[in-house]
């Protein structure tokens, strides 16, 4: 990391978002004396169900990306979960297509991706029971889903794993989840990190 750099920087929506959000990622625009070291970019999770928004993510992410660089960052990519029931779009097929979209475009443009949604996917398998979306939409995380997301950002990002750090979100977390949030978190980030 940078010495007195901002870590990190979300832009969610990116297809909905329009292009000058990233004008304000020079430095002193919001705030921020320094450029941020990582801008972390995230679609929805509906983008990778349709041909045409998969396109258009993927054209988004290069263009980005090049101011991003062009400005001293670095750009990643936050995979998002699938919807899961009540949502009307939920499908078990969808974990594939959002997994291949990000890695995709992760590999064409050449930026990092965080594997969110296969960090979800995991959680499910050990611990099905364990609600990570919103039980009204089934597509936006509950508080556990967004410890997950957390938790996986952080260990993409700085390589460290998080397993043993004493955040409950102000003991709201159990103990014994924020272990297993932590623990998944750090197995699917080293996972994916293996050839």
């Amino acid at each position: 990391m940078n010495d007195g750099q901002p870590a990190c920087c979300l832009a969610h929506g990116i297809l909905r978002s329009g292009w000058r959000r990233v004008l304000w990622l020079s430095a002193g625009c919001i705030g921020v004396k320094e450029a941020f070291e990582w801008l972390v970019l995230a679609g929805n999770s509906a983008d990778a169900l349709k041909d045409s928004s998969q396109q258009k993510f993927h054209e988004t992410v290069r263009r980005y990306d090049e101011v991003i660089r062009s400005r001293g960052g670095k750009t990643a990519l936050y995979m998002t979960h699938a919807y899961v029931s009540p949502h009307k779009r939920a499908s078990s097929q969808n974990i594939g297509k959002v997994v291949n979209m990000f890695d995709t475009v992760g590999r064409d443009v050449g930026v990092k991706v965080i594997p969110v949604g296969l960090a979800f996917e995991l959680s499910y398998q050990r611990k099905p029971d364990l609600r990570l979306h919103d039980d009204h939409d089934g597509s936006h995380p509950s508080l556990v889903g967004t410890y997950l997301a957390a938790a996986v950002v952080y260990a993409s990002l700085y390589g460290e794993n998080p397993v043993g750090n004493t955040y409950s979100y102000r003991g709201k977390v159990p103990a014994d989840v924020v272990l297993h949030l932590q623990q998944v978190a750090w197995d699917t980030v080293v996972n994916r990190s293996k050839p």
